[in-house]
């Protein structure tokens, strides 16, 4: 067997993300975040609201999370021998699984050949019984896997440890908007717990 091969059968590829389909709703509103906080002005609505979308984008970055429905394309050098693994979560469905072939041409797999498992940890797509990977050529983003991640459609549908977290997030980023502080802060300790559970790596 040619040794680049044999090395790329022994390890996992590398995955990149491109956002296909935005959320619609941010899981937490400027409401909510002035409750938590105790804040009763109005001044800071606007500063509340990006301040939401920001810590949203840092959570799904950093713990690997889809938080309120949206399409992404995760994109591969070459096949895995065993299954796809896909490092977002929670996978609601997976679109299509695109590759190029030995010609370099992209072709769709059919859905009858393959499986998706959306509750393993990470979800995974494997070959259906029978059946087996067709050849795809190596190459920089060779196969190309839509699908669509999230908890739901709705803020309601986000569990509430999770919301509790960006409401504790939000409100630190409102109080301490320089990057640097003079006065020594004392963290809780508590809140990272919140969210350990819905890490797709444990931490």
């Amino acid at each position: 067997m040619n040794l680049v091969y044999s090395l790329i059968d022994q390890c996992r590829p590398i995955p990149s993300f491109v956002l296909k389909t935005a959320p619609k709703v941010e899981p937490i509103g400027k409401d909510e975040v002035k409750a938590h906080s105790r804040i009763d002005i109005s001044d800071d609505d606007l500063l509340i609201q990006t301040k939401i979308l920001a810590v949203r984008q840092m959570v799904e970055r950093n713990f690997d999370l889809a938080l309120i429905t949206q399409t992404w394309t995760m994109y591969l050098d070459w096949l895995p021998t065993y299954c796809i693994e896909i490092w977002k979560r929670p996978v609601q469905k997976v679109n299509s699984v695109k590759y190029l072939d030995a010609d370099g041409v992209s072709q769709t797999l059919a859905s009858n050949q393959y499986d998706v498992d959306v509750n393993a940890r990470p979800p995974r797509i494997t070959p259906a019984i029978n059946a087996s990977w067709p050849y795809v050529q190596p190459r920089p983003a060779a196969v190309a896997v839509e699908f669509d991640a999230g908890y739901g459609d709705k803020p309601s549908d986000v569990p509430p440890n999770v919301v509790q977290y960006l409401l504790f997030k939000v409100a630190d980023l409102y109080e301490y908007r320089e990057s640097y502080s003079d006065l020594k802060i004392q963290p809780l300790g508590f809140d990272e717990g919140l969210i350990r559970s819905e890490a797709l790596f444990s931490f």
